[in-house]
Formats: structure tokens, sequence, C-alpha cells
């Protein structure tokens, strides 16, 4: 819902400013940033889900 609200107008202001490479840095920003929550919640969820580690040794 964030993006709904931000994107429009992060992507019309670099447009503005940089042409088609601006919004090519405007759509870059946005996937990095929502790649980046989608595996924060993935590791806080893993470790509130107590999900089983990984056994070390042989």
């Amino acid at each position: 819902m964030y993006s709904a609200l931000w994107m429009p107008r992060l992507i019309e202001i670099n447009a503005g400013r940089y042409g088609v490479i601006g919004i090519t840095f405007a759509m870059l920003t946005w996937l990095i940033v929502v790649g980046f929550c989608v595996v924060v919640v993935a590791v806080i969820s893993a470790e509130l889900g107590g999900a089983a580690r990984p056994k070390r040794g042989r």
C-alpha cells in the first residue's frame, strides 16, 4: 500500500530530472527495498516460529 502512494511521485520526479534512466533507478530502488523487506520478514518468521536448525557435525 505504501508503494502505491510513494512510487508514482518518485517516478514522476525522477523522470522529470533524469528521463528514462530515472524511472529505471526508481524501480530498481523499489525492488531492492521490497526484496530486503521480504528477507527480513522471513528471518523474523523463522526465528519466532521455531524453525528447526540444521545439525552441525559429522
